[in-house]
């Protein structure tokens, strides 16, 4: 095993995040009038996407198993494993740039306290 995930590297980092926004913003139809401005359904669909597409936005080489979805109430969104035995949780987070006030989320505790166990 490896001491550092191959996806932190600078290149498979910057590949995946393009690709996510890509998807992203090749949805057209993602939205519709009503729920573009609920934040809530925003998060949703996004949410939705990413754990049926993520899979296929990953360098080939690099996944070993793949879990698109967990039960509602769950921490994570979707998650999977690599081939040097790291796993990732993911937990989707969206962020309206036009808003004044924003609550916080456990993200940034999640990040720290993950690195302190691995």
């Amino acid at each position: 095993m490896r001491n550092r995930s191959k996806i932190f590297s600078a290149k498979i980092q910057e590949q995946i995040e393009g690709s996510v926004i890509s998807l992203i913003n090749g949805e057209k139809d993602l939205m519709s009038a009503t729920t573009i401005d609920d934040p809530r359904a925003v998060g949703g669909v996004i949410q939705k996407l990413l754990g049926q597409e993520f899979k296929s936005l990953l360098p080939k080489d690099i996944l070993k198993e793949y879990i698109p979805s967990f039960p509602r109430r769950s921490m994570a969104d979707f998650a999977f494993t690599d081939n040097d035995g790291f796993s990732y949780m993911v937990d989707c987070k969206t962020h309206n740039l036009d808003t004044v006030f924003n609550m916080p989320n456990l993200y940034h505790f999640a990040i720290k306290f993950l690195n302190l166990v691995l």
